[in-house]
């Protein structure tokens, strides 16, 4: 994550720009915050949460881990899983990012896409994310900060987004009602609406 981040930073940079909204859809919001945990909220305006946890792991007095519960020994099996038999537990994971199961021909497509990164690479990003704990960093986003979340979320289940929104300094919620993991596919006219409604204001 933190060397995204960086990469985020360098790119931003180069093209010398200032007043940038940071929108982040699951993983992206962890490199949001780990951008700001490195860089605070320089050349940032806003940012955009999309259905993420600061927290994948469990933990003592944590009600927003990974599937609603989700230990060092889950982490291991699945890592396994990605590791010898991919297509078995990425297809699943796939179709529980939305709140009503998509055809087979949609699954197969996006786990397509999944393939482009290598085994390897996937497996580092995901322990990298796994044992990230971004909490602390919420009160350092300063600029204001749009939650996007799906109400029917099997990938982080429960009221994630006002947990968050009492620790953002300038937060404000967005809820998906027909929604899970990807507002942006399962409501796409209102998630293009809301978004597009923030970053104009």
């Amino acid at each position: 994550m933190s060397q995204y981040a960086r990469d985020i930073r360098a790119l931003l940079q180069h093209l010398q720009l200032r007043e940038v909204s940071m929108v982040g859809w699951s993983m992206g919001t962890a490199v949001i915050l780990s951008y700001v945990q490195q860089f605070g909220c320089d050349l940032l305006r806003s940012a955009a949460f999309v259905d993420q946890s600061p927290r994948f792991l469990d933990g003592e007095g944590w009600d927003f881990p990974l599937l609603g519960g989700y230990s060092t020994t889950d982490l291991a099996v699945f890592a396994q899983g990605v590791r010898y038999a991919r297509p078995s537990v990425i297809k699943p994971f796939i179709a529980a990012c939305f709140a009503e199961t998509p055809p087979d021909e949609v699954i197969d497509a996006v786990y397509a896409e999944t393939t482009k990164m290598a085994t390897s690479a996937a497996l580092s990003v995901w322990y990298d994310m796994a044992y990230a704990d971004l909490r602390p960093v919420l009160r350092e986003l300063t600029v204001p900060t749009l939650l996007m979340y799906g109400a029917r979320s099997k990938i982080f289940p429960g009221d994630l987004d006002e947990w968050l929104a009492r620790r953002l300094p300038k937060a404000q919620v967005a809820r998906f009602d027909h929604s899970g993991h990807a507002p942006f596919s399962e409501e796409p006219d209102k998630f293009n609406q809301t978004l597009g409604a923030f970053l104009r204001s």
